[in-house]
């Protein structure tokens, strides 16, 4: 009988009787496709040519395919995968089948998920620290004009190491100096120092109290005194000078304050 290739429609002379009754798996060797072949599957031998030195080759061409075709045996041929041994070594596959590709699953759902971008958290900082420099900014370019307005902040700029008064905001209070001097039987106390003006404006300078205090506290002596300007212009400032004869005894702390108006 005659067997064709499926794939490559080679032609292959075999004996019928290799096949069997139910067939078998064969290889074409010419191009390697296996298929399964059955004893109806012959093809009619082509009547003899007249050319008898073509016929001889043709027929070795047979045997040749014949041979090669019979080469391909079934111990070749790749297993079919056998049978399960019972229900649950099939349901223990399948459940496996399935972990598998819920995995699979996951892992393509990971890498196909946008990672997220660093530039956003980043930015969302940028904006914070603009909005409380920004506040932090105004609050103290403003400073003046807040305590004015609410004396009471004066307390929150003190926490964060900001001394505004209160009753002269924009004017401070620097270079307090304490000297005493000898005239004679009596002590002299001297203190000098220095009214500033860091507005933008001209601002009146209101009264001085120079308080003097113990080692613990206690007041012990209160002098007022005036400045020497009675206004400061932008940026400028003017001195302050004050005087006690014979000062108490133990007078340690001298505190300089601005007198409210009135007061």
């Amino acid at each position: 009988m005659i067997l064709s290739c499926p794939a490559c429609s080679a032609r292959f002379r075999i004996d019928a009787d290799q096949l069997g009754v139910a067939g078998r798996k064969v290889r074409c060797a010419k191009c390697g496709h296996v298929w399964h072949a059955t004893p109806d599957q012959d093809e009619e031998e082509p009547a003899p040519a007249a050319d008898s030195g073509a016929a001889a080759s043709g027929a070795d061409d047979d045997a040749s395919a014949e041979t090669a075709a019979a080469s391909a045996g079934e111990e070749d041929l790749p297993d079919e995968p056998p049978p399960f041994e019972s229900f649950e070594a099939m349901r223990e596959q399948m459940a496996g089948e399935r972990r598998a590709r819920s995995r699979a699953r996951a892992r393509e759902a990971v890498a196909q998920k946008p990672r997220r971008s660093w530039l956003r958290p980043l930015l969302g900082w940028l904006v914070l620290l603009a909005v409380v420099g920004g506040i932090a900014g105004g609050a103290w370019y403003a400073r003046y004009s807040v305590v004015g307005t609410f004396p009471t902040a004066a307390r929150l700029y003190d926490m964060a190491g900001i001394s505004i008064s209160t009753v002269a905001p924009g004017l401070r209070i620097q270079d307090v100096q304490p000297a005493r001097q000898t005239q004679g039987d009596e002590t002299l106390l001297v203190v000098t120092g220095r009214v500033v003006n860091d507005t933008d404006s001209t601002q009146p300078v209101p009264a001085l109290r120079v308080t003097l205090k113990g080692a613990d506290g206690t007041v012990l002596a209160n002098l007022r005194v005036a400045a020497k300007s009675a206004a400061v212009p932008p940026g400028g400032s003017t001195a302050f000078e004050a005087r006690q004869k014979n000062p108490p005894a133990g007078a340690s702390e001298i505190t300089v304050r601005f007198i409210r108006p009135g007061a």
